[in-house]
């Protein structure tokens, strides 16, 4: 029997002292794979159609950017060393 891991996939970003799931602020990173090779995908709560980012906000998304790109590349190194992600 293989041994479990966990790992997270998603970061939530939004503004202080507003709801983090639902908030009128919350911006979702998230790692996504619909079999043609993982990406991230970024939804805003209100947001219908295109992404808006206030200026203070630039250095947090590059910040969570930089972050799921890092994981992107760990899960297709354990990938390429499984074979597949059980």
């Amino acid at each position: 029997m293989k041994k479990m891991q966990s790992i997270g996939t998603k970061i939530l970003m939004f503004r202080k002292g507003d709801n983090p799931v639902f908030g009128d602020s919350m911006t979702e990173f998230d790692i996504d794979d619909e079999g043609g090779g993982i990406f991230i995908t970024v939804d805003q709560v209100e947001a219908e159609s295109k992404l808006k980012f206030d200026i203070d906000e630039i250095d947090e998304v590059v910040s969570n950017l930089k972050r799921m790109k890092e994981l992107c590349k760990f899960l297709q190194d354990q990938e390429d060393d499984l074979g597949e992600l059980d």
